[in-house]
């Protein structure tokens, strides 16, 4: 089961989850979770570092993770590197894209993502 920040809320500060956050609400600051969704309504103003990033929301830092999807009603502010990136039509973004293979030495040790 997933760990939700709901859309009353606004978080300000670094978030670690072991598993699996959703985002409906506003988080202003780095996440660290092994898989990452942030709704339409949700936006997040930081790094993140995850397994898996799926997003239809707002995203303005960075993205470091071994998939990324980016919905049709996503607005992304970033630099994303991502093994594999899934984009829909629709979805703005506005940064630097690496897909490939994301090297070990870019996801920090406290990140719980395993790279092969």
């Amino acid at each position: 089961m997933a760990s939700v920040i709901e859309s009353n809320l606004t978080i300000d500060g670094n978030l670690t989850c072991q598993g699996d956050l959703m985002i409906n609400g506003r988080v202003h600051g780095d996440v660290i979770a092994q898989n990452l969704t942030i709704s339409e309504f949700g936006s997040l103003q930081g790094n993140i570092q995850a397994g898996k990033v799926d997003s239809n929301g707002t995203i303005a830092g960075t993205i470091t993770a071994k998939e990324v999807a980016l919905g049709g009603t996503s607005s992304t502010h970033a630099t994303i590197k991502a093994e594999k990136s899934n984009i829909k039509d629709g979805a703005l973004i506005n940064g630097d894209l690496k897909i490939g293979p994301v090297l070990k030495s870019e996801i920090p040790a406290s990140a719980p993502v395993q790279i092969k």
